[in-house]
């Protein structure tokens, strides 16, 4: 499902910022919908790296805004962190018919004073690769 939506998303920005999408309708809201989509285009372009949504969940999530949050961010040993994320202003790279991004997450554990105390490099390199439909 998640592969759906990103490659729905994908096919949307790259056809409308190809200028490769025709009105189908001389319907007003058509343009209206138009104008709000290069709106959005414009502003991904221009987003730093951030996070729309955060939070800790109770299982890995099942796709976009699917998953069930935990109560709270208490912790046994040995217990899994899973953490949901809705990520924003990440680079996509095309690559002849394909286009991919790629997240890498790195995390360190500090006392309240600033001291590091552990931590690991490189915890998840995500690679997301979508076909964009074009022949």
């Amino acid at each position: 499902m998640v592969r759906s939506l990103y490659l729905a998303l994908i096919l949307l920005l790259f056809t409308s910022a190809a200028g490769l999408t025709q009105p189908a309708s001389p319907d007003p809201s058509i343009a209206a919908i138009d104008s709000a989509r290069a709106a959005t285009i414009a502003a991904l372009k221009g987003a730093p790296l951030g996070f729309r949504r955060i939070l800790f969940v109770t299982e890995a999530p099942g796709g976009f805004a699917i998953y069930d949050p935990r109560p709270n961010d208490v912790f046994k040993p040995g217990e899994p962190l899973i953490v949901y994320t809705e990520p924003v202003g990440i680079t996509w790279q095309q690559d002849g018919d394909k286009v991919s991004s790629k997240l890498v997450v790195d995390f360190q554990v500090r006392s309240p004073d600033g001291q590091v105390l552990g931590g690991r490099l490189q915890i998840l390199a995500h690679r997301h690769d979508v076909g964009t439909g074009r022949v």
